[in-house]
């Protein structure tokens, strides 16, 4: 409820549809900023992305005590952050088809769908078009 606002007034700013926050606000409207092809996309990309990132955390803390790491904040911070890494590689895919169901397909219209989306992703732009994404994208990555 709060994080999908500010995700698509990211997308849009970033995907450079709008200069600033009040110009993106005004073109979207208060009611825009709730899609409902945004809805779901936005929680098939974050909650597969806290799973993937809680796992890997998991795990790699696991491996890491058996080589006899020490516990503490140095070692959670770097194993937190290699699991943010292995999630956001997972997740860009999924993160640029929100980012498309957000801002809109090239040709400049909505995707009615998630599976609609990916389709005519692939159809298209081939089946690399899901992993590109802009450095602007990623530096927020689908945990935005």
């Amino acid at each position: 409820v709060v994080s999908l606002p500010q995700s698509v007034l990211n997308d849009r700013i970033m995907g450079g549809a709008h200069k600033g926050l009040a110009e993106a606000i005004r073109a979207v409207g208060w009611r825009g900023l709730y899609p409902r092809s945004a809805w779901t996309a936005a929680l098939c990309a974050k909650v597969p992305a806290y799973a993937i990132n809680w796992a890997a955390y998991q795990a790699l803390r696991r491996a890491y005590a058996r080589r006899g790491g020490t516990q503490g904040p140095s070692a959670d911070v770097a194993l937190g952050a290699w699991a943010a890494a292995c999630s956001v590689c997972v997740m860009i895919p999924l993160d640029t088809v929100k980012v498309r169901m957000t801002t809109g397909n090239p040709g400049g219209v909505a995707y009615a769908s998630v599976g609609q989306a990916i389709s005519l992703m692939l159809r298209d732009e081939g089946v690399g078009a899901p992993a590109r994404t802009s450095v602007a994208e990623t530096s927020t990555g689908p945990l935005d």
